[in-house]
């Protein structure tokens, strides 16, 4: 017996509509999940901390506009526009936003 998956329907969203950031701190909204994988759009106002957390999936984080830094694995790493990120399940990571920055994170079943 082989187990299939039933497709979502397409989506499709223009992210720079949905941006929007709150005066302090964090914006989320999902964006699209399903049975493997949930995707979310992050708006951090400049100076926003994610405090370091693991994540029991692995994670690609795309930022979408902005600057911050991503520590992970006692690593530093620039994030801006265009970069793209993956991150194993259970590694311990922290964000900053270095300006107002805005990123979709997506959560996957670890295949």
């Amino acid at each position: 017996m082989v187990a299939t998956l039933a497709s979502p329907p397409t989506t499709s969203i223009h992210l720079p509509d949905l941006i929007q950031y709150p005066a302090s701190g964090v914006y989320s909204r999902i964006l699209a999940r399903d049975a493997v994988c949930r995707s979310s759009l992050f708006c951090l106002t400049a100076g926003t901390e994610i405090d370091k957390h693991t994540a029991p999936h692995n994670a690609t984080i795309h930022i979408v506009e902005g600057a911050g830094k991503l520590t992970f694995q006692n690593e530093a790493r620039f994030l801006e526009a265009g970069r793209f990120i993956t991150v194993p399940a259970q590694i311990p990571y922290a964000i900053k936003a270095l300006s107002n920055m805005t990123f979709v994170l997506t959560h996957s079943v670890n295949i």
